[in-house]
């Protein structure tokens, strides 16, 4: 069995050896990727509302910051959250993403009102801002 194992290892290793030596020469090697190349993490987002407050039936303007680690969002999509869903404001597909002359809702009393920003890039990743609150006076 010990007389074997010169054989085994002359007749594997030396081969990948060779193999592997013009690489080491270079600098190069072996380098194994995973993912769609494009870019893996989701666009980043912030979301900033104003005024704040603002009066009932007034405008807001809402203006999202969005980046990604390809260097490009393909598009920025503004909600209102009203009772747990999404009410869609609007969807830009350039910079600078910005809503003017958005409308706050009619109150009676004092209330706050959630906004969100969602962004995707040409991966079809998306991000999301944090939620912004804006109190809505009567």
């Amino acid at each position: 069995m010990l007389m074997l194992l010169p054989s085994i290892i002359g007749r594997f290793l030396l081969p990948l050896a060779l193999l592997a030596l013009p690489l080491a020469g270079c600098g190069g090697g072996v380098y194994v990727g995973i993912g769609d190349g494009i870019g893996g993490d989701d666009p980043e987002v912030e979301l900033a509302v104003t005024p704040d407050p603002v009066a009932s039936g007034g405008r807001l303007t809402l203006v999202a910051a969005a980046s990604d680690d390809s260097g490009d969002v393909d598009e920025v999509e503004f909600f209102r959250l009203v009772d747990g869903r999404r009410e869609s404001l609007g969807r830009l597909d350039r910079p600078p993403f910005r809503l003017d002359d958005v409308r706050a809702p009619v109150v009676s009393a004092s209330t706050r009102v959630d906004y969100v920003a969602w962004a995707w890039d040409h991966a079809g990743h998306r991000g999301e801002s944090a939620v912004v609150g804006v109190t809505v006076t009567p």
